[in-house]
């Protein structure tokens, strides 16, 4: 709804607005459950169905088998980490242009970091991070993949969280 006192938009009207599916799915693969935990509950807070898992091999067989419209991954993680995730499904052509939010407690020259950069359709978030700035990204990334380019096509201002949480 628009705020009328100052003509905020929320979440839920952009994804609206931009022909996502409604509501949109999000696998969260995190592993460490209360860092998943405050995600999920943001982005079910912001109107995303989400499949929270502790790994990437968990988040791969998500994927495959209920499909997503965008990730969000740590980048470190047991097991299969989120740069090996992210690499394998942008070898599959059916996600190859899946969005991706990557967050990471990395500096951003951090060479595990770096490869993400050239990976289309990802963006980096390192944290410390503002948990709220991860449902505008996803909202962004997927609007613009929908409307045929890898993500840049559409610009997020003026958007009022749903709810607040701390940062990471």
């Amino acid at each position: 709804m628009v705020n009328h006192q100052d003509g905020v938009r929320t979440l839920t009207e952009w994804i609206s607005d931009a022909g996502i599916p409604n509501p949109p799915r999000v696998v969260v693969a995190e592993d460490s459950k209360p860092l998943r935990h405050l995600v999920t509950l943001l982005l079910r807070t912001h109107g995303f169905d989400v499949a929270a898992v502790r790994d990437g091999k968990a988040a791969l067989e998500a994927i495959r088998s209920d499909g997503a419209d965008c990730l969000v991954s740590d980048l470190y993680m047991p097991g299969l980490d989120g740069l090996t995730l992210t690499r394998m499904l942008r070898s599959l052509r059916a996600y190859v242009a899946l969005p991706i939010v990557v967050f990471t407690a990395a500096a951003p020259d951090d060479p595990r970091v770096q490869p993400l950069h050239d990976l289309p359709a990802v963006r980096v978030l390192h944290k410390p991070t503002d948990l709220q700035a991860i449902a505008p990204a996803l909202v962004e990334m997927i609007a613009s993949t929908a409307n045929g380019g890898p993500w840049g096509g559409a610009i997020l201002t003026n958007v009022t969280p749903a709810a607040s949480l701390p940062s990471i």
